[in-house]
């Protein structure tokens, strides 16, 4: 320990600084590309130099400020790189010389800017007593039938050749993303509905208890948004129908390979089918991978599938895989090995197999995309 007394050495460098924290931060994440780190000096220092860096040994650094005492913190004046883990440090300074460095501080710094349109883009509500906007497909009267009651619309198929009796309207654009809710549904005979875009490229919910209201979030392959029934005997009733143009946060920059994980945080109930989807791209602005959670017929599923050109792939689907807060990609070449936490990252199952795909092999840049009830916490990258 430096004493910091005047010997015949002169004044000796201040001892280490203790108490380093990041402003903001929860659970070593922090939101925000400029943070302040505080600490507590050591009683002899008249100045301190912060150190940070993506390297925990600090083999390279990444960028350093001198600052005088009595200040103790300091504010990060140019923005640090979105979803990374940074590391800090501090040294005391005086007369005798720098002092030794305190303990690295690591926060993963991790903002979203993921927004919901506050324009609806439906009618929204059936309480008018028609499908103003809507347009009625798929049925064969007398059996198939679409009617407006009781402000409801209700959709029944009873043909043993199901026509897929819907209401549908052109009101979504390809290759741009949603969020859709449908309130007051109520069956009579359990079968199932979907809620998707024209030919369900669209993720889809699935109804299962006798009322629920239903929300998704995905990116629309067609125009038309489509609310339907498969199946026979079913039919079921829905008093609200609404979507709104999610604008997606950019893909960030990643190194080539790696691995890439996106953690969120879950609402107290299961009730709506939730949405959390990581992205990385594939090779070009429009191939991406998507490694996708998913709530559906009460139970949660994982998928990983490829986005050419607009056009979904399924590489393979696990369902009823339990709770999940977190979703792992380990990218490596022609290789994607996809795994799932319930623990925020503590521990990993693997989902599938191994995937090998040589025309979707560059694995760099990284986003992701959830439902609005789910709150982002990070993501990582390469």
């Amino acid at each position: 320990m430096q004493l910091g007394i005047v010997g015949y050495g002169g004044l000796l460098p201040p001892d280490a600084p203790t108490s380093l924290a990041i402003t903001g931060a929860s659970g070593g994440v922090v939101a925000d590309l400029t943070p302040t780190i505080t600490f507590t000096a050591a009683p002899t220092s008249t100045s301190h130099k912060v150190q940070w860096s993506t390297a925990s040994d600090f083999s390279t650094v990444t960028g350093e400020a001198t600052i005088a005492m009595p200040t103790a913190e300091y504010t990060h004046t140019v923005a640090l790189a979105n979803h990374y883990e940074y590391n800090w440090r501090v040294a005391g300074i005086n007369a005798g010389g720098q002092g030794t460095w305190s303990d690295v501080l690591t926060v993963h710094v991790s903002v979203f800017t993921q927004a919901l349109g506050s324009e609806l883009l439906t009618n929204g509500d059936f309480g008018t007593g028609d499908l103003t906007g809507w347009t009625v497909a798929g049925t064969s009267p007398p059996d198939d039938t679409v009617t407006v009651a009781s402000n409801k619309v209700t959709i029944k198929n009873t043909t043993l050749a199901p026509q897929a009796p819907r209401i549908e309207q052109n009101v979504m654009t390809a290759d741009h993303y949603y969020e859709g809710k449908a309130t007051g549904v109520t069956y009579a005979v359990y079968q199932y509905w979907q809620f998707r875009d024209g030919t369900g490229g669209f993720s889809w919910a699935t109804v299962k208890s006798a009322t629920e209201d239903v929300g998704l979030a995905a990116r629309a392959n067609y125009s038309t948004l489509q609310v339907l029934v498969f199946g026979a005997p079913v039919e079921f009733t829905v008093d609200d129908v609404s979507l709104k143009e999610v604008t997606l946060n950019a893909a960030v920059t990643a190194a080539a390979d790696g691995t890439f994980e996106f953690h969120y945080t879950l609402p107290g109930t299961e009730k709506e089918l939730r949405t959390a989807e990581l992205w990385y791209r594939g090779s070009d602005s429009l191939n991406y991978w998507r490694a996708r959670v998913q709530h559906n017929l009460d139970a949660w599923q994982f998928s990983l599938a490829k986005m050419v050109a607009g056009a979904v792939t399924t590489k393979f689907t696990v369902n009823t895989i339990g709770v999940t807060n977190a979703i792992r990609v380990v990218a490596s070449g022609n290789d994607h090995t996809c795994y799932t936490s319930a623990d925020g990252g503590d521990n990993w199952t693997q989902r599938g197999t191994t995937q090998t795909d040589s025309a979707m092999a560059s694995n760099t840049d990284v986003r992701a995309f959830y439902q609005s009830e789910i709150t982002p916490v990070k993501v990582v990258r390469p």
